[in-house]
């Protein structure tokens, strides 16, 4: 194999490194930034298990969607007909999406995340006189990226009381540590100076 040949190949595998580290942000750590707009407690009430906010030129939306377990339960009536039906249940898994973008609409980034595991608890009544009252509480622990290689950290929590939602968000937001990028700069530095020596 010619030089030409042995630096393209060169080239190749190192534009192939670089794609493989930046493809994976890397996890948050004590020299790492945090992004304050994105990160602390958050509430919605729109949409269960969604929230969003704004700060400055930025408008923001997260939301998490559980894979809900069976919740049908089952009811225990007694002789007055009052009847009652609680439990609580397991969440698994179930994935998240979001965005941010500016005043504009510019989209700046994406965010792909995953419900790492959870549970829920029912309290369902229904009397004779039709009287009907359910409250239900979620909480889920989550995780996920951005396309910008910031990574977001952290517990949901939604409550639902006779059709009426609401969402809390506890969320930590990081950028990249800084020093793991340098070190990343650093050596692929090293290796393209190796190949121009070639």
């Amino acid at each position: 194999m010619n030089v030409c040949c042995s630096r393209k190949v060169n080239l190749g595998l190192l534009s192939l490194i670089l794609v493989f580290c930046l493809s994976f942000p890397v996890a948050a750590r004590a020299n790492s930034t945090t992004v304050s707009w994105l990160s602390g407690t958050f509430t919605g009430s729109e949409a269960m298990f969604g929230v969003d906010g704004s700060w400055q030129d930025y408008s923001w939306q997260l939301m998490f969607l559980p894979d809900l377990p069976d919740m049908s339960g089952t009811w225990y009536c007694d002789e007055y007909l009052f009847c009652e039906n609680s439990g609580s249940a397991v969440i698994t898994g179930g994935h998240g999406r979001g965005a941010f973008w500016s005043s504009n609409g510019t989209q700046f980034a994406e965010f792909t995340g995953k419900v790492l595991g959870g549970w829920v608890t029912w309290q369902r009544y229904d009397t004779a006189d039709n009287g009907y009252y359910d409250y239900w509480e979620f909480f889920m622990s989550v995780r996920g990226v951005w396309s910008n290689g910031w990574v977001t950290t952290g517990s949901a929590t939604a409550w639902e009381t006779s059709g009426r939602p609401l969402t809390q968000l506890d969320i930590t937001t990081t950028t990249p540590e800084p020093a793991t990028l340098t070190l990343i700069g650093v050596g692929i530095a090293g290796v393209y100076m190796r190949i121009r020596r070639r």
